[in-house]
């Protein structure tokens, strides 16, 4: 009955089991039959039993679940290793019908992974030294590299083409050798690696004061971010 015969299992056995006793012996007082009783009980013992049945059979399933899964480790890993012994020998002995008679696959050659992707997000920063500082988000899987563009501009010119001024094994680049009187320069990265060559990341525009003296030194830089 809801609200008073609990819901788990073994709760609901121990709530009967404990009262069958007080039940026999109170039947006339709380208007139940000797009968009903005798047939509780029995019920109640037939639930006590049928539960340890399925908790024997529930351990002995978890028992052997994990008997399989040892199993299948030891076996994986001692043929690995057989067949690690199979393909050196196939190799030392430059006999590719070793691979035939074991009946194993060769080592297969490795996959190359082809251009790396664009770099993204390219920042660029003046440091306090009058230097630029460079960053962005790129993967160095392959041992990828990046190679750093820029193109500079000075007032009432046309901006000159972009030139590579360095290579970085991070993802950063300071950019020391900025002459005067510029207006601003713009920077692109592209990563490298033995797949090929990945497309130019969005460039990077700085711009620079335009006063006497250094022109680094003038004011805060706009950052611009073109596509």
């Amino acid at each position: 009955m809801s609200g008073i015969v609990p819901d788990t299992q073994l709760d609901a056995i121990n709530f009967f089991l404990s009262r069958i006793s007080l039940w026999g012996s109170n039947s006339t007082q709380i208007g139940v039959t000797n009968v009903q009783v005798t047939n509780l009980a029995a019920l109640v013992q037939s639930a006590q039993n049928a539960y340890n049945a399925a908790e024997i059979a529930r351990n002995a399933s978890k028992a052997a679940t994990q008997a399989l899964v040892d199993a299948l480790r030891d076996m994986r890993d001692y043929g690995g290793e057989m067949i690690k012994l199979i393909r050196t020998n196939a190799e030392i002995t430059n006999n590719p019908n070793v691979y035939i008679l074991a009946n194993i696959p060769p080592v297969a050659p490795p996959t190359p992974l082809g251009p790396p992707a664009s770099p993204s997000d390219l920042v660029a920063s003046l440091l306090s030294s009058g230097s630029v500082q460079l960053k962005w988000k790129g993967s160095r899987a392959g041992g990828t590299s990046f190679r750093i563009y820029r193109s500079l501009k000075q007032p009432g010119t046309e901006p000159e083409a972009f030139a590579l001024i360095g290579t970085s094994e991070e993802r950063s680049f300071v950019d020391s050798g900025l002459p005067t009187g510029l207006q601003n320069a713009t920077y692109y990265v592209v990563a490298i690696r033995a797949g090929g060559t990945s497309q130019p990341s969005a460039s990077s525009a700085i711009y620079f004061g335009t006063g006497e003296g250094n022109p680094l030194e003038a004011r805060t830089p706009d950052i611009h971010l073109a596509a």
